[in-house]
Formats: C-alpha cells, structure tokens, sequence
C-alpha cells in the first residue's frame, strides 16, 4: 500500500478497514472498467432504449439524489460506512473526505445529455465513457514507461493523458458515425467525418484537461460541491457535435443498435 492508501486509513479509521484508496495517481482498473461499461449502458439507453424525457428526469433524479446521498455520508457516520460497503472499491482517495464522489456528477451529466437531441446526447455520453478512461490510462503509463515524455500540465492533468483522451475520442466518434445510416440526408465522405471526428476528439480533451483534478470545491467541508469533469465532458461533447454538424451540413444519423458495430 502507498501513502495516500496509508493516510486516508488512518484519517477515517473503521470506515476504510478493508479498502485500499488508489489516489489520481494509480490505475485504478475497478474505477476505469465500472466508468465503461456503466457509459455504454447509458449510451444505449439515450439511443432509444428509453424516451428522452423518461431518459432526463430520471437521471436528474438519481443525480440530485446521488448528491443528497454525498451530503449525509459526509455529515454522518452510518451513512458514510454504508456508502462505502457498497461503491468504496470505485472510489478515490480524495472523495472519500474532501470531495463529492463523481457518480454524483456523471449521473448529472447523463441528465445534461438528455435535454440535447438524441444524437447530440448520444455522442456526448459517448466522449465521456470514452475520453476520460482513456485519458486516465494514458496518464498514469506514461508515468511509468515513458518518463522523458510524461510532462504534467497545470490542473493535475497530463500530456499523454490528454492526446489519449483526443485519440480515442476522435476513434470513437469516427467508428460511430461510419456505422450509422443517414436517411434524410446524403451519407458524409470519410474526409467529412474524420474531420468532425477530430474536432470531437479535440474539443473533449481541451474540456478535460482545463477541469482541475482532483476538482475544485468550496470551500465547505461538509458540502464539498466542486467543478467535475464527469458533468462538464459530456455537455461539451454534445454541443461539440451540434455545432460542427451544422457547420459541414451533415444531416442527423440514426445511430446502429449497439453505436459502434
């Protein structure tokens, strides 16, 4: 176990006794695999699967809610232990006591997409279950293996990290696209949306690395509210797409049953 691991134990005593706490700094493979596929669930479920007011108010419910649930765990002890039982494996060191945890966050952030177009929101979720894993992984293994290029920007972010975010996001957004059908409208060229694409890719890792991590917060320790990249990356990729959509004149798709096969 690291410090940080070490710290936080001794900070909350019984309420950590049998978690490890990775910091920004791990891996943390429980976090990324729980962010996918929880990301692609919803991806699906913004396609069609539910309507988009159903698909709205119930994660701005469960959001809202998601944050009343924060605010007891971190003003009472049995609620504290009891949502550590249940998410502390997904958690980081920093949410455990300085912060909101980011389910509140990202559960908003899915609410956010359901008030743009269905293809606006779907894209937009799609940056965020694609772009900040991915920025996290590419992060943290440049730190290992590629330390001459592992150069940290302000905000706690990194280089690597963030050209990952770009990478995969663009790779995402591509591979969407190609894989829907455009039946009001003329199918774009590959030039069209590798360019689109790129922008997406583009837009999501600036949206990423200028969000500090850990986030910023009031300073309230028991109602740390703070600025999250889970709420801010999939707004930003929805209106990413609906801008540069109409820019290239490229008509809505209808997106494939599973978006990316």
């Amino acid at each position: 176990e690291n410090r940080e691991c070490l710290r936080v134990r001794a900070r909350l005593g019984e309420t950590s006794h049998a978690l490890r706490v990775p910091d920004i700094h791990n891996l943390h493979p429980n976090r990324k695999i729980f962010h996918v596929m929880t990301g692609y669930i919803f991806v699906l479920l913004r396609n069609g699967l539910v309507g988009e007011k159903v698909f709205a108010v119930t994660f701005a419910c469960l959001g809202f809610g998601c944050f009343f649930g924060e605010v007891l765990r971190h003003n009472t002890k049995f609620w504290r232990n009891f949502f550590l039982s249940l998410f502390g494996a997904f958690m980081r060191s920093h949410e455990l006591e300085d912060h909101f945890s980011g389910m509140a966050y990202y559960l908003l952030g899915m609410a956010a997409c359901g008030c743009f177009q269905r293809q606006d929101g779907v894209m937009g979720i799609l940056m965020l279950t694609v772009g900040d894993p991915a920025a996290g992984v590419c992060g943290v293994l440049s730190k290992r293996f590629m330390q001459k290029l592992h150069m940290r920007p302000p905000k706690g972010k990194t280089l690597m990290g963030s050209i990952g975010c770009a990478a995969c996001c663009a790779l995402a957004s591509y591979r969407a696209l190609s894989c829907a059908s455009y039946p009001t409208g003329k199918r774009p060229s590959w030039k069209e949306l590798l360019k689109l694409s790129s922008v997406m890719g583009t837009a999501t890792a600036l949206a990423e690395v200028f969000i500090p991590s850990p986030p910023l917060t009031l300073p309230l320790r028991k109602f740390p509210l703070g600025l999250d990249d889970n709420l801010i990356l999939p707004v930003a990729g929805a209106m990413t797409y609906e801008v540069m959509k109409r820019e290239l004149r490229i008509s809505d798709p209808t997106f494939s049953k599973y978006i990316i096969f």
